[in-house]
């Protein structure tokens, strides 16, 4: 395998050093632009060390894992440059990429302190030391990242300017989802596949034809991009789940080697355990909203995103999402907005009278009908407001002139009231039963 990975990496390290030409002849050059040209340079470096390693094993096994190191940062770096628009149009977006940058060094400069120590490198059965076991977890970790990155930079990216960059996002997608492999595979099995490693410069010399090409496409590596909650909040998700099976799999290789005799079956049944709790975690409503309001609250200017809110709730008002009947998708078309699992509808009269008409994911009871000179209807056809019953049972002063009956008041879980009007009228009311998250 050694003269594979010196060819594999030779002709890399060529690609990358004729793409650095191209950049450095470009009149168009900007921040961006440098930042780009540092990394293939780094590449450069990288990708000529190991072909002169695997030549002559002769290079220290540290200055190998600080390329690794400084060229994934590079790399990293370049995507985090390019969704900076997003941070520019949303101060909550420009925290994320802060945080993350801020994660992306503290992870870099763990791995630089660990060369420190004594390591063992590039042979299939070699034994990993601590130094190396460091170094993997951080360089899985900064390939995690990286994926999530591109993820956020390609779907963020207007349609119309995706052609720019998806060469782009395809080329670095192959170099991680290749480390990705790479790495997680020498953690699982403690031991860094030599074959792997020897193939890794082939690999990165086929994406440097897609990198020119996005490179010419795009010459001064700036596009309009916009920020979607929905895609912030499925990359976060996959983020998330990522480390944890990392973290999962890093257990069960401890679980493994200090388990004695039953150290196989232990992982075996921990990692089945492990991935049964992620998928409950992932299919968990409650968990889902409360992810959602966090980033709601922390990350973002606004509460909603209204363009998204406003087609999901045409959708499920008109039947385009779900078959159930239209009593039934008022409550839950309500109900999404604001997290609630279901609900009660009441719907008025002619004669301005209300009763109970529907219930949706809400326990089955009858319930008295409302009458029109009731203190509810008067207060909603008079204030127009949401009430929470929560605050209504705290502070009922707020609600001047209200006075709601003990049956109302007393349905399991109730939360809000919300009146349905029209010019005016009030044409019946929803009684949301408590979020999956706490909401305000």
């Amino acid at each position: 395998m050694g003269e594979f990975a010196q060819v594999g990496y030779g002709i890399a390290a060529l690609l990358f050093g004729g793409f650095a030409l191209l950049l450095l002849i470009n009149r168009k050059q900007n921040h961006q632009v440098w930042t780009l040209l540092s990394a293939v340079t780094l590449t450069v470096l990288w990708a000529a060390a190991n072909a002169y390693q695997a030549a002559t094993h002769q290079i220290p096994v540290g200055w190998i894992w600080l390329l690794e190191i400084l060229h994934t940062l590079a790399w990293l770096q370049i995507l985090l440059d390019m969704l900076r628009p997003i941070a520019d149009q949303d101060g909550g977006y420009a925290r994320v990429l802060r945080v993350g940058r801020y994660v992306v060094w503290i992870i870099a400069g763990v791995m630089g302190l660990s060369l420190l120590l004594p390591v063992q490198l590039g042979q299939a059965d070699s034994a990993i030391g601590l130094s190396t076991d460091l170094h993997l977890i951080g360089q899985l970790s900064l390939v995690v990242f990286g994926l999530a990155l591109i993820e956020q930079l390609f779907r963020n990216t207007t349609a119309e300017h995706r052609w720019g960059i998806k060469y782009l996002c395809l080329g670095l997608g192959a170099m991680y989802a290749y480390d990705f492999f790479l790495y997680s595979d020498a953690l699982l099995f403690h031991r860094l596949d030599a074959d792997v490693w020897a193939a890794r410069g082939a690999v990165y010399a086929m994406t440097v034809p897609l990198l020119v090409v996005s490179a010419t496409r795009n010459p001064r590596w700036s596009l309009p991009l916009f920020v979607s909650r929905r895609v912030v909040f499925h990359t976060t998700t996959v983020f998330a789940a990522g480390i944890y099976l990392l973290l999962m799999a890093l257990a069960g290789y401890y679980i493994r080697i200090y388990g004695g005799d039953w150290g196989n079956v232990l992982q075996i049944a921990f990692l089945f355990g492990a991935f049964w709790v992620l998928l409950a975690l992932l299919f968990s409503g409650q968990l889902r909203a409360r992810l959602k309001v966090f980033l709601n609250k922390h990350f973002f200017n606004y509460k909603y995103d209204y363009r998204e809110e406003w087609l999901h709730l045409i959708g499920l008002l008109s039947g385009q999402q779900t078959t159930i009947p239209l009593n039934a998708r008022v409550i839950w078309a309500l109900g999404e907005i604001v997290e609630s699992p279901g609900g009660l509808l009441w719907l008025c009269d002619d004669a301005g009278s209300c009763q109970w008409v529907e219930r949706f994911n809400a326990p089955l009871t009858d319930l008295p009908d409302v009458t029109r000179d009731s203190s509810l209807l008067r207060f909603f056809a008079a204030r127009q407001w949401v009430i929470n019953l929560d605050e209504y049972a705290e502070a009922p002063e707020r609600y001047e002139g209200l006075t709601l009956p003990t049956w109302l008041t007393g349905i399991e879980d109730g939360w809000l009231l919300v009146p349905l009007i029209h010019e005016e009228s009030v044409l019946g009311f929803v009684l949301l039963l408590h979020p999956r998250a706490r909401q305000e």
